[in-house]
This record gives structure tokens, C-alpha cells and sequence, in this order.
């Protein structure tokens, strides 16, 4: 309820990430770790990326390249910089703004940090952006940066089948990007029953059962041993990668291993996979008597959409659904879509299955000088397969289906496409000799169409 007591002097400033979220810490604690200030830091979860030292010794530049510090990992940055014998005064500062930390804190307006040199000397300047702290190398404690293997595959808690045989994940980056990033994985078979805490997984005193199946490899993926293999059904899995950082240590430039997350996955019914459609970039008068109640109107597009699945069998698939997440077609909600107007499912009926395939055919609507019953092009619709079984409702992938009036518009829209179309002047896709006619044309009128 008061400002007579406020820290920093200044206004402090943060930035926020992609989604607009940060986070704020104050810590009204004396650390003794030799960082600056030691009482009263302002943290955030979010820092800028490039950071650079300006100073009495570079004529207080705040994008000078030669004073840019360099990334070291979990928000603190560095410069070494050689010195002459005096008195120096410095701050660290976002490259290009003066929003800085310095000896007071971070704010818009910070202190000049005084530095004396008794001779000349290369000095190490350091800035913690996340802790809001600064130091000199010497009279500060760096704690290594720790960052962890995630992204695992199978995902944590997943139901798989037992026919998986590989585990995956991605390594975090090392300190120095020329490093590799090591790993050791642990893995065990708990059985039938799901633990009721996570396993002592390693590196030191792992619990019993508890294998050491990978040692310093450098790839982000493993072979199941074949003793593993293939997995119990019903049984729960538990697995952990350590990462080890060549140069994880700032201090003393040593390695330095992290302890992963320990992660599990059950063998039981799994979830089906399905498959995503492929994606269509169409006309209108292209062609489509060839599916299933397709009549080559040229004012009217009909086209199909096919996609597949696989499960593992143990339990029946009982329903089906080609969704499109667009507009449908129903005129009186104002939805000016496409029809689907049949779905073939050949699987139906079939109890427990491995595999299957389902097609679903779609139009639009035409209705001459009636707007109200007329799909509004060009469309863009995206469409999936939806699986369900006893384990839910599985969603596959979303393929793009969009229509154009015209076959060049479509050309041209499509990535996979390699059409240009300079030289097809009427817009029909095909370069032939009515092209070369317009062409000339054009050239003997003297048109500056095709220059």
C-alpha cells in the first residue's frame, strides 16, 4: 500500500513468451553466490536471446558485435573481454535496447557497474537473464545447466501393443553446439501391477530388475534388448534417460550427467493408429465420373477421401467416422459446404481386426441464379478419420481438400504440384500447340503480355 520501499529504483521489464505467459519471482533473500545484486532479485521464466556488455570501454554502444556475449545455456550468457589497467564502469543490456541488469537489479535504468584492474586482463562478464543477476568470473558460483532428455515415444502413461520394440526421445542441446549430448538408458519390467511410486531408475543404486539397456549413445532412440522381447501383454514398463553434457559445467568446464524423467507405458489394448487422408487440390470440371455417383457436370465437383487404419485385435472396432471439420452442407444454417453423401466401410461388422480402410465419397451443390443452394468456392475443408473401439475414440491426421473454379488455380496452389503456368495461357493445365497460337498472337500484335 505504499512506494516509500520499491525494488528496483526503476521500472523493471520482462517479456513474455509465444502464448503471452510469464512468470515472476521476487526474492527478498542474501545469497552468497557472489551474483548481483545478492538481495531483492526479480526473476522471470522468459529471457531475450542476445545480450551484449556495454561499457566505458566500448563507448557505451548497446549493439557493439565485438562486446555480444554468448549463450551458455539455461538464461546466463558470457563475454571475455581483455582490459586495460584503470578503472572501467559496464552493464549488461537486450542488444539494441538499454532494458539491462546490472549490480541493482533489472530495470530500464540500471546502476554503471565500476570494475579496476591493478593490470591488464581478461575479464569474464556474466548475466543470469532469468535470475536478473550479474557477475565477474572469479567472484561468482555458476551452477551447471541442467536440461533433461522429453518428448518420449511411446508417450508417458501411453497403452501400447507388444509388438513395440524401440524407445525414443529427444536429447536436450549441450552446452557448446559442437558437443554431443551422451545418454544412458534404464529399463524395467514391473509386471502386471502398476507401481505405486516411481523406481530408483540410476544412474547410482537402481532398484532391482532395473537393466541398463543403452550406454553413452548418442542417438535419441534404442533397440529393446531381445530378452525384452516381445513384451508381456498387461505388463507396465518404466524406462529413464540420463544425459550426460560434455562441457555441462561452466565452472570447471567438466561433464556434467542430468537424471531423466522416469517415464512408463502398458501393454495393453491399444488405441487403433489411423492414417491421414491425402490431401486434394481440385476443380471443377475436372473429371469425376469415376467416382461413385460422380457426373462430370462441370458446374458440380465430386470427389473421395480414403483412409486406413491398423489396431492390435484385442478388442472389436465398433464404429467409423469420415469428419470433416469445415462446413458441411446444410442450407438452412447457412452451411454452404460439401455433401458427403456416402461412406464405405468394407471392415463392418468384422469384430476383431488388424487393419481396414474407409472411403467416403463427397459433392458440392450447384443451383443456377440460386446462391442459396450453391457450395460457395473456392473450398477449403479438412477432413479426418475418427476410429472408435473399446479403448475410445482414436483421431487420425487432417488431410486438406480444397476446389478451385479453375484447373490452374489448383495447380498453382498445390505444393506437390510443379506447375508454373507462363506458357499455359488458357489456363488448362496443358501446354500445347493452342498455347503457342495464343502466343504468337500476342507477339505479333506487339502485347506486352508475355514479357
Amino acid at each position: 500500500g505504499t512506494w516509500s520501499v520499491n525494488y528496483p529504483s526503476a521500472n523493471s521489464w520482462f517479456i513474455a513468451d509465444a502464448s503471452g505467459n510469464v512468470t515472476i519471482t521476487f526474492n527478498t533473500n542474501t545469497v552468497s553466490d557472489g551474483w548481483l545484486p545478492a538481495q531483492y532479485r526479480i526473476g522471470v521464466s522468459n529471457n531475450p536471446s542476445t545480450w551484449t556488455i556495454a561499457g566505458s570501454f566500448q563507448g557505451w554502444s548497446n549493439n557493439n558485435a565485438a562486446t555480444a556475449m554468448t549463450s551458455l545455456g539455461g538464461g546466463i550468457y558470457r563475454l571475455s573481454q581483455t582490459l586495460a589497467t584503470g578503472e572501467h564502469w559496464f552493464k549488461s543490456v537486450v542488444t539494441g535496447s538499454w532494458d539491462s541488469i546490472s549490480s541493482d537489479g533489472r530495470s530500464v535504468n540500471t546502476a554503471n557497474m565500476p570494475l579496476t584492474l591493478a593490470a591488464d586482463s581478461i575479464v569474464d562478464f556474466y548475466v543470469n537473464t532469468l535470475s536478473g543477476t550479474i557477475g565477474i568470473g572469479g567472484n561468482i558460483i555458476l551452477a551447471p545447466y541442467v536440461d533433461f532428455a522429453h518428448y518420449p515415444n511411446p508417450k508417458n502413461g501411453a497403452v501400447v501393443g507388444t509388438s513395440t520394440a524401440a524407445l525414443s526421445w529427444t536429447n536436450p542441446d549441450p552446452n557448446y553446439p559442437a558437443d554431443a549430448i551422451t545418454c544412458d538408458v534404464y529399463f524395467l519390467d514391473a509386471g502386471t501391477s502398476k507401481l505405486t511410486k516411481d523406481p530408483n531408475m540410476g544412474p547410482t543404486l537402481p532398484d532391482t530388475g532395473v537393466v541398463k539397456i543403452a550406454n553413452a549413445i548418442t542417438a535419441s532412440t534404442v533397440t529393446l534388448p531381445t530378452s525384452f522381447l516381445p513384451l508381456q501383454d498387461n505388463h507396465y514398463y518404466y524406462w529413464a534417460v540420463h544425459c550426460t553434457d560434455p562441457h555441462g559445467d561452466p565452472n570447471t568446464g567438466g561433464p556434467v550427467t542430468t537424471k531423466g524423467d522416469v517415464w512408463y507405458f502398458y501393454t495393453g489394448d491399444a488405441a487403433p493408429v489411423v492414417s491421414k487422408p491425402a490431401d486434394q487440390y481440385m476443380y471443377l470440371s475436372q473429371n469425376d465420373s469415376a467416382y461413385d455417383g460422380g457426373e462430370n457436370n462441370p458446374n458440380i465437383r465430386w470427389f473421395q477421401v480414403t483412409a486406413s487404419y491398423t489396431d492390435d485385435g484385442k478388442s472389436p472396432i465398433t464404429d467409423v467416422n469420415m469428419v470433416n471439420l469445415n462446413w458441411g452442407w446444410d442450407p438452412a444454417n447457412g452451411q454452404l459446404g460439401v455433401e458427403k453423401v456416402s461412406q464405405d466401410w468394407p471392415q463392418q461388422g468384422a469384430g476383431t481386426h488388424t487393419s481396414g480402410t474407409v472411403t467416403a465419397v463427397y459433392k458440392t451443390h450447384y443451383a443456377a441464379g440460386d446462391p442459396g443452394n450453391t457450395t460457395t468456392l473456392p473450398g477449403y475443408w479438412q477432413i479426418r478419420l475418427d476410429v472408435t473401439g473399446s479403448t475410445g475414440t482414436a483421431n487420425g491426421a487432417v488431410g486438406i481438400h480444397r476446389i478451385f473454379a479453375t484447373c490452374k488455380e489448383a495447380a498453382v496452389a498445390d505444393p506437390a504440384d510443379p506447375y508454373e503456368g507462363y506458357y499455359d495461357t488458357n489456363g488448362d493445365c496443358i501446354v500445347r500447340l493452342s498455347d503457342f497460337a495464343d502466343f504468337a498472337e500476342a507477339w505479333l500484335t506487339q502485347s506486352v503480355k508475355y514479357e
